[in-house]
């Protein structure tokens, strides 16, 4: 079950769905992601998913397999839809 609209603290609208290679982030869409560069976000990507780790596929997901990810552009909204 889902949380009433009129309770939500952050309303957001999906603007955009690409899929794209963890390889072809821009600096600047690592950037918006809060990291300087891209070697912190390289070691933040292989600390959150581990070595071990995999996809629902089966696929590794670490920052050398360069997976595939989503990418979503949302606008955030400060009042519900």
């Amino acid at each position: 079950r889902e949380m009433p609209r009129l309770l939500h603290r952050a309303h957001l609208v999906v603007r955009s769905v690409r899929f794209v290679r963890l390889h072809d982030l821009s600096d600047c869409d690592i950037l918006v992601q809060g990291f300087g560069d891209r070697d912190r976000f390289k070691l933040h990507w292989d600390a959150v998913h581990a070595p071990q780790a995999r996809s629902i596929s089966g696929s590794a997901i670490r920052w050398k397999d360069n997976p595939w990810i989503v990418e979503l552009l949302v606008q955030w909204r400060g009042v519900p839809l």
